[in-house]
């Protein structure tokens, strides 16, 4: 993920002080183009006035996923697929600052996803005898609700 931009205060009364835009690049091992979401979130730092920080927050985050093609089951297969999943996200993190008047920083953690729906498009192929025990083709576009995972987590840096 790409951080584009990023907001902060250095004191502040309101519990979340951080808040974040970003965008998304999700890359799958047959990936050929360039699938690009957003993202939305607001974090609390912990020890914000130490050189290593404690951040917690909470994201919405839209990711874009591309598949040549995909298994859908014995008489079926899918190609072009495009998947777009929203998606809740808690991240904690520890942050490393560098620097007194201008600061770098750098973050390591974990976070959980909560996906919240998904949708995905692209071609439906499908293959079945007949009575004559003759194949029978048959391709059409899809545009569909799909299920996946509710829960999704992993490390970040």
């Amino acid at each position: 993920m790409c951080r584009i931009l990023s907001f902060g205060q250095n004191d502040s009364t309101f519990f979340l002080n951080e808040f974040d835009v970003s965008i998304n690049h999700v890359t799958t091992n047959n990936n050929n183009r360039n699938n690009y979401g957003f993202g939305i979130g607001a974090n609390h730092i912990f020890l914000s006035d130490k050189q290593v920080n404690i951040v917690v927050g909470m994201e919405y985050n839209m990711t874009v996923q591309y598949f040549s093609s995909m298994y859908e089951g014995h008489f079926a297969s899918l190609s072009d697929i495009t998947f777009y999943i929203h998606s809740f996200s808690i991240p904690v993190t520890a942050r490393l600052n560098f620097g007194h008047k201008t600061k770098f920083f750098i973050e390591a953690g974990t976070y959980l996803d909560m996906n919240m729906g998904a949708k995905e498009k692209g071609r439906m192929h499908t293959y079945f005898l007949d009575d004559d025990n003759t194949i029978i083709n048959s391709e059409s576009d899809i545009n569909r609700k799909t299920d996946i995972s509710a829960l999704n987590y992993g490390i970040s840096a």
